[in-house]
């Protein structure tokens, strides 16, 4: 249902509710003009759930945030659809998805730039995978966990970096299949990476590894 097909959506929406109350409604996109009627459906139905995909996080309305942290606290999806989460970003969403991260894994991430030195990110996980390996499974119950997201783009003309990423591509494949370490070391190659993807990462991440050759970073 789309406002410029039908005009003004609520009683549309309201009307559905109404007649279907075991049908669990996702309204996408909510925002102006609409946004206090909607917030006010949400708080009459319990099967109308609102997504936040109109407003970036840092432009939330006053009322939306009042209702997030309020009465709506688990009646919310942060952004889960296009625009503000790009058609693109959706792999970055689902390999993360595929990582099953548990909250006493450390989080690091970095992008890719040759000279960042992305090549010694990636042998250091290689390092740690055969450490582990070679470890008995009551020192690797020592170990601090650890997800690696690498994220980066490389130019057309850019061989080294592409290689770089297939390196890190086909360790990450090797690590997170192995059935002894992935409890305890996941690696994952994230594309297009950008600032928009940055934002969401970063703010999730424990370390953000600075290893570049000195003189190269602002």
């Amino acid at each position: 249902m789309r406002p410029s097909d039908m005009g003004r959506p609520i009683p549309y929406l309201e009307q559905v509710l109404l007649d279907f109350p075991d049908l669990v409604v996702v309204a996408g996109h909510i925002g102006a003009p609409w946004l206090d009627e909607m917030l006010f459906l949400a708080g009459k139905f319990p099967n109308l759930y609102i997504d936040t995909s109109a407003y970036l996080p840092s432009r939330y309305p006053h009322a939306l945030v009042e209702y997030m942290r309020g009465r709506g606290a688990k009646r919310v999806l942060y952004g889960s659809n296009y625009p503000m989460i790009q058609h693109q970003d959706l792999a970055i969403q689902q390999q993360l998805t595929n990582l099953n991260l548990e909250d006493d894994k450390m989080r690091l991430i970095k992008r890719i730039h040759e000279y960042k030195r992305q090549l010694l990110n990636i042998l250091f996980v290689i390092h740690r995978y055969l450490e582990l390996k070679r470890a008995s499974p009551g020192d690797r119950e020592q170990c601090q966990k650890r997800v690696v997201l690498i994220g980066g783009k490389a130019a057309s003309a850019y061989v080294n970096a592409k290689i770089i990423i297939k390196l890190i591509n086909n360790v990450a494949k090797v690590i997170n299949a192995d059935p002894e370490t992935s409890a305890y070391l996941k690696c994952a190659f994230v594309p297009n990476y950008c600032v928009s993807a940055a934002e969401v990462l970063i703010p999730a991440s424990d370390v953000s590894e600075h290893i570049s050759t000195a003189g190269t970073e602002p």
